[in-house]
């Protein structure tokens, strides 16, 4: 053999080895080999092309592009260098160029199997399903024995919610595979996102069984103990899906979750960061983390990131609109106009109008955007020039020079516990509307106001049964008013004949300060009218769930931002009792003076 010849055989030899390890998961052994090749033979096409897939799944996708590259420059008649190009330009999100390369596979190899479903799983990424539909059944058509073509056509079907059509492909893939995990996997998702929770948790156990420390399984049974409340459950198997690789950004943020729910705040904010850290782009967990923060009183770091609330895909929650302009940064701003929009709920409003005062002081006209049932309320406000009324259609249509959200203002002004401006009242009440009601508010008894049900996206933890309050309707020279609105207005009817809800009646914020101004005390769980007696200077008490919002900080029985509230916590998740038998006895000492 000449020495040419065994040059050749060796380099045969050498990279029939790499093949093996690559094919057996070790890329780095198989990766040395090749680069052994390349340096022998550096324009060996199929050793460039296979050292670009090492480095793609290594994650330098740059660099993979560029071996595959290489290798189609020196056979670019070979379709599956395509293919490999495609799958690494779409990982790097360059979608167009991807669709080309299938396409131009295509163009060779009509057939080919691996081009057809890899456009049709681009397709699908770009929400086009019914064109990956067809390409998933003609790659069917030319060979039906291949699994994961059903597989991903229950993902396109599943998309396009045709859920029976997905369910019967991802089936038919198991029968053909019953070992392929991510079928297992997907068919638990679509059972999951049915509410068929058992069957779901079938296909995650078996899939759990063949892969014990595959970590969307593991994410994804998280996902069903979360939705059936069992939180110690979930929590366990987020924890899989982060001891385990890869780890899922997404459990490390609802691990975070679990522990602000268990007012365990630092450990919240660790798995939060642990969340940015694996994606500096995980919006939820960002925002999260700030309310953590706040909850701990680190305003500083908090107020900063708390602005991530307007990046979430849910952003229109906070506020509908994208105004146009420019962002108030704080700076003087005598001679020109200022919009401040209120956003979020209507106690986020009245929490922060406080600063409106302070932002008068800075310089020209200030335009105040609140919600209509808060127009008249907020007429009394200092700061204010002119009042305009929300609408979720549109932004508003006046002239302005500069706007900010009225809730980035404690950012604004660096607001630390030191520095919240604590002046109260800084909202009243209406003399023409407190002529309406004092007639129906007024007694000799302690005039209290009772508020017990929130509305808000974990109102059930925020809302107290009117039932459970039952002990305060039978206390001497106690008098009790409902200021409940709403559909939760009705729970008045499990309460003593003597009870008189005034809620119902109210038209506005401006009727609840009307009725707020002429009681003793305001007893309310964590919603607007507790926010509405607190900026009215009125004594209110505030009864709070287990772990509460973060506004009202950990632990402490009074709050920074209001002075004449009384914060009352519960000591266990849903006990509400126990706060009631002490409110039972604080109101007995006011009516014993």
């Amino acid at each position: 053999m000449s020495p040419k010849e065994q040059k050749t055989s060796g380099l045969n030899t050498m990279f029939k080895t790499a093949v093996k390890m690559h094919n057996d998961g070790d890329l780095d052994g198989a990766g040395k080999l090749y680069q052994l090749i390349l340096e022998a033979f550096p324009e060996h096409a199929n050793t460039l092309h296979l050292m670009g897939l090492v480095c793609r799944e290594k994650g330098a996708l740059g660099e993979a592009r560029s071996l595959i590259q290489r290798a189609i420059g020196l056979e670019n008649n070979v379709p599956v260098f395509y293919v490999s190009l495609g799958e690494t330009l779409q990982s790097e999100g360059k979608t167009q160029e991807a669709m080309n390369c299938y396409q131009k596979a295509l163009e060779l190899a009509p057939n080919m199997i691996e081009a057809l479903c890899s456009l049709g799983n681009l397709l699908r990424e770009r929400g086009d399903c019914r064109q990956a539909v067809i390409c998933y059944q003609k790659a069917i058509r030319i060979n039906p024995q291949v699994p994961q073509l059903f597989n991903n056509l229950g993902l396109a079907y599943q998309q396009q919610d045709e859920c029976d059509a997905a369910e019967a492909c991802f089936k038919k893939a198991i029968s053909m595979a019953p070992e392929l995990i991510e079928a297992l996997n997907n068919l638990g998702n679509l059972y999951r996102d049915a509410s068929f929770f058992e069957l779901a948790l079938n296909q995650y156990q078996r899939a759990l069984t063949l892969a014990p420390h595959n970590t969307s399984v593991n994410y994804n049974i998280g996902l069903v103990y979360q939705s059936q409340q069992r939180e110690e459950r979930s929590a366990h198997y987020f924890r899989k899906a982060v001891e385990y690789h890869p780890p899922i950004a997404d459990a490390y943020h609802n691990l975070g979750q679990f522990h602000q729910d268990q007012n365990r705040p630092m450990e919240a904010i660790r798995y939060y960061e642990k969340a940015i850290m694996l994606d500096p782009h995980h919006f939820d967990a960002q925002l999260n983390r700030s309310l953590s923060l706040l909850s701990l009183g680190r305003f500083k770091e908090g107020w900063d990131a708390y602005e991530w609330r307007f990046k979430r895909d849910i952003w229109k929650r906070v506020y509908p609109h994208c105004l146009k302009g420019r962002r108030w940064d704080g700076r003087a701003f005598s001679g020109k106009t200022l919009l401040v929009h209120s956003e979020q709920g209507f106690g986020d409003t009245i929490w922060f109008a406080r600063y409106l005062k302070q932002v008068k002081s800075l310089g020209g006209k200030v335009i105040f955007e609140v919600r209509s049932e808060l127009f008249d309320l907020m007429k009394s406000v200092d700061g204010v020039d002119s009042l305009v009324s929300m609408s979720f259609e549109s932004p508003p249509d006046i002239e302005y020079d500069w706007y900010i959200p009225l809730m980035s203002l404690a950012r604004v002004f660096e607001t630390t516990l030191e520095t919240i401006p604590v002046t109260v009242p800084y909202l009243y009440a209406s003399d023409d509307k407190r002529r309406d009601w004092v007639d129906r508010a007024k007694g000799p008894e302690l005039k209290v106001g009772l508020v017990w049900a929130a509305k808000s996206t974990n109102a059930n933890n925020r809302s107290c049964p009117a039932e459970r309050l039952l002990p305060l309707c039978n206390l001497k020279d106690v008098r009790l008013f409902g200021l409940q609105k709403g559909d939760d207005a009705v729970q008045a009817d499990h309460l003593p004949t003597g009870f008189i809800n005034l809620g119902p009646d109210f038209q506005s914020f401006a009727d609840t300060a009307a009725v707020i101004d002429c009681l003793d005390l305001v007893i309310s769980v964590d919603t607007s009218v507790a926010h509405l007696a607190g900026a009215m200077g009125k004594p209110v008490w505030v009864i709070l769930p287990y772990a509460a919002d973060w506004k009202w900080m950990m632990e402490q029985h009074d709050s920074p931002w209001y002075p004449t509230m009384r914060l009352f916590r519960q000591q266990t998740p849903d006990n509400w009792e126990s706060i009631v038998k002490i409110v039972v006895t604080e109101l007995k000492r006011l009516t014993d003076r």
